[in-house]
């Protein structure tokens, strides 16, 4: 029986397409109920006030996400934007989940949560 989980951590270079893996226990998780969409006209990441299921909060956390400022990778030695994706490698035995409601940039609540 595991009281904490394994979390795997995906750092992958956008240049060469190395991907470089750390792994860390968890026990909880702080979930966003935002959903991240990307910007036809832009190409920005827009948050949006949808309702969300426990599992889209979940897809959302473990699907890759391009990091904002570029670093250098170990492969290739160039500095380039990379993206980042978390797994649930292990889960614990018992999972705590922190639902976030509030953007810290927008000052904004979000209601809208489906209970299943």
């Amino acid at each position: 029986m595991y009281i904490v989980g394994t979390l795997r951590s995906i750092l992958t270079c956008s240049n060469c397409s190395k991907a470089s893996c750390k792994t860390e226990q968890f026990a909880d998780l702080s979930l966003s109920i935002q959903q991240r969409h990307q910007s036809r006209n832009t190409g920005d990441v827009v948050l949006t006030d949808s309702s969300n299921s426990l599992l889209k909060c979940l897809q959302e956390f473990s699907a890759a996400e391009l990091l904002a400022d570029p670093i250098q990778c170990e492969a290739c030695s160039q500095i380039s934007v990379s993206s980042k994706q978390l797994i649930i490698e292990t889960p614990p035995l018992g999972l705590i989940i922190q639902l976030k409601r509030f953007n810290a940039t927008l000052q904004k609540k979000v209601i809208n949560i489906k209970c299943h």
